[in-house]
């Protein structure tokens, strides 16, 4: 493994909450810093009596989270700049299309459809769920909701 793909799983790795990746990372805290630069992650997951295939486990889960968190931040971040890019684009004679998105987007049409292909905060998607989250009422998982279960429910839609 590279320095770089280390760093970054060793980083993920300590957002995670796996029992596993707490042993390891217990392990590999109390190891001298020449050896956590210098000795294999095998090696001291060995020395802690951690099975590799679990820690390898866990390093995926923690990467894969952290990767989705940090393209969520980084899309979220970005959105104001992008909404005024399309309001601009909206504004000339040949924007239509981001008009009609906008207008749907905040609500100034109506839609037979969910706000989104998602749905809002607190809806997954589901237009029979009858309610609709109020921003004090969302929590962490309505704003960053799990990445498999939104790769679940993209499913239907890219077999389209």
């Amino acid at each position: 493994m590279c320095a770089r793909s280390r760093g970054a799983a060793l980083a993920a790795l300590r957002f995670s909450s796996h029992p596993v990746a707490k042993a390891f990372l217990k392990k590999y805290d109390s190891c001298s810093p020449s050896v956590r630069q210098f000795a294999p992650l095998e090696a001291i997951a060995i020395a802690a009596g951690i099975d590799l295939a679990h820690l390898l486990g866990a390093f995926f889960l923690a990467l894969r989270k952290h990767s989705a968190m940090a393209v969520s931040l980084i899309a979220i971040s970005n959105h104001p700049a992008i909404v005024k890019a399309q309001v601009c684009y909206a504004l000339t004679p040949g924007g239509w299309r981001d008009r009609e998105m906008l207008n749907l987007a905040v609500g100034f049409l109506p839609s037979d459809k969910t706000n989104g292909f998602l749905g809002k905060p607190g809806n997954h998607g589901d237009a029979s769920a009858g309610h609709k989250a109020d921003e004090a009422e969302a929590d962490v998982n309505d704003i960053f909701p799990d990445p498999v279960e939104t790769q679940k429910r993209l499913a239907p839609i890219r077999q389209k």
